[in-house]
């Protein structure tokens, strides 16, 4: 069950990458906070609707619990959706999906640093490989532009040297 449900959020997720990239180019000053904020709304309401009926302890709102919610409601959701749809406005949806890979990395070092946990020896290779493959594609972006500026600047050259 949880790895269905964890395929449904990623199709669920790329399916609201090309919604919000194709609604920022029909729209191009489109208010990104008012987005995110009607976003955050649609996405908490079928949420609601299980809290409520979904068999469970009354919650004990302690401080600390209140201080998590909101924590994850308005940092860990809100604001990245928002630099999300930030991010997706300036690059390509590509290249901000395979800068996005390196969220599971920042993940495991941060737990690795701030909670003693150590990763498990497959755990270093798809870190490794996440790195590579990042790399990689860097190292070809950056081929592709110089290969775009070279005829360019060496066609100016020969021009002004005639």
């Amino acid at each position: 069950t949880s790895m269905a449900l964890a395929t449904c959020a990623g199709a669920l997720w790329a399916l609201a990458v090309i919604v919000a990239k194709r609604l920022q180019i029909r729209a191009p000053d489109i208010d990104l906070l008012s987005m995110t904020a009607w976003q955050m709304l649609f996405g908490s309401l079928p949420l609601v609707a299980v809290a409520l009926f979904w068999p469970a302890r009354e919650a004990n709102w302690t401080p600390s619990l209140i201080g998590a919610l909101g924590f994850n409601i308005v940092l860990a959701n809100a604001l990245a959706w928002l630099l999300w749809l930030y991010a997706l406005r300036r690059l390509s949806a590509g290249t901000t999906s395979m800068v996005s890979l390196l969220t599971p990395v920042i993940g495991v070092l941060a737990a690795a640093l701030q909670l003693g946990e150590r990763p498990l020896a497959n755990e270093l290779t798809g870190m490794l490989l996440i790195g590579v493959g990042l790399l990689l594609l860097s190292v070809e972006g950056l081929r592709r532009r110089r290969a775009q500026i070279s005829p360019t600047s060496t066609a100016s050259g020969n021009a002004s040297r005639a």
